[in-house]
């Protein structure tokens, strides 16, 4: 067998380079193509803890409750129903966020009103 040249080497050691690279691109982009279109997406659902900051006291919570979809159900799960725009009903009523910061009057904040909008 005979001995490989310095230039043969290096060529090898290219190729095998070019090989590797090539291959962990294909591998990258098969990922990217296998990925859902929900990926890196969350979901709110039925019995989801809603907080507002900026309330007086952000430590109030409440429960979401899903009154608008009764077809599109999270992990096979019965009880976790995906909440829609529309579904704006908590338990307790929105009310629970107390006065609100952003709602500021010469009697002292105004009550929260949550915006679901955004």
């Amino acid at each position: 067998m005979a001995a490989l040249t310095e230039e043969e080497r290096e060529a090898k050691v290219t190729a095998k380079e070019q090989e590797t690279q090539q291959k962990e691109t294909k591998e990258k982009e098969q990922k990217e193509a296998e990925k859902s279109e929900h990926e890196d997406k969350y979901f709110v659902v039925h019995g989801g803890t809603c907080v507002c900051d900026k309330a007086e006291d952000p430590t109030k919570e409440a429960e979401i409750v899903v009154t608008k979809n009764t077809q599109l159900i999270i992990n096979e799960d019965a009880k976790k129903f995906a909440a829609t725009e529309e579904d704006t009903t908590m338990k307790p009523p929105a009310a629970t966020f107390g006065k609100c910061t952003l709602k500021p009057s010469s009697s002292g904040n105004l009550p929260c009103a949550p915006d679901f909008s955004s």
